[in-house]
């Protein structure tokens, strides 16, 4: 699927990318702008996920949300034929694909034959596998709340909404930072992306 919004260009606009946004998110959660801070906490979420994704080699590339055909066919056999036609720019696709990793890694007791499947196993087992599923889990409920006020937040009560709004805030980029800290575990194995193809 081709993107309509130029991606960065390489690791130091990816950073200054960063940057800029994080602080963004700060002023923004400081002022009380909680529906941009809850924006921007989202946005972080999905690029994290994708970002796992990638290191695992299940993201076709950086510049496409496709999948790795590879890597799918290898992995999961029966989700690849699911989403043959889909891309990765949901939530909900993305966890799924993490959770399903994650059960593998967890249900795979013995060594894998095929070198990319070991390597995803063996940078899997550096994380706390059943922390990462619960918080994969926390992902998606906090997704599913987004969605909410995404898709009807002229339906809502702005008292009932404001009440809960920083709270649910401050969760997400927690969860963000949860992903992030996650990548950063997978991508020290970089060999997995090495292998992937």
């Amino acid at each position: 699927m081709k993107r309509s919004i130029i991606p960065v260009k390489d690791n130091m606009d990816k950073a200054n990318t960063y940057r800029d946004l994080k602080n963004a998110y700060k002023r923004a959660f400081d002022e009380e702008f909680y529906l941009e801070a809850f924006l921007l906490a989202g946005a972080m979420i999905e690029d994290r996920a994708l970002s796992l994704l990638y290191h695992c080699g299940v993201q076709a590339d950086r510049n496409s949300l496709d999948f790795s055909t590879a890597a799918m066919e290898k992995l999961f056999p029966e989700i690849y034929a699911k989403k043959r036609k889909h891309s990765m720019q949901g939530i909900e696709s993305k966890t799924e694909i993490v959770l399903a990793i994650i059960k593998w890694v967890c249900e795979t007791d013995h060594t894998p034959d095929d070198e990319y499947l070991q390597t995803v196993k063996s940078a899997f087992e550096d994380t706390d596998l059943a922390t990462f599923q619960t918080e994969v889990k926390n992902v998606r409920k906090w997704a599913r709340y987004r969605n909410e006020i995404i898709h009807s937040l002229y339906n809502k009560n702005m008292d009932s909404l404001k009440e809960d709004l920083p709270d649910r805030v401050k969760e997400g980029m927690r969860l963000a930072k949860y992903l992030d800290a996650q990548v950063r575990i997978i991508r020290k194995k970089g060999r997995v992306r090495k292998v992937a193809n």
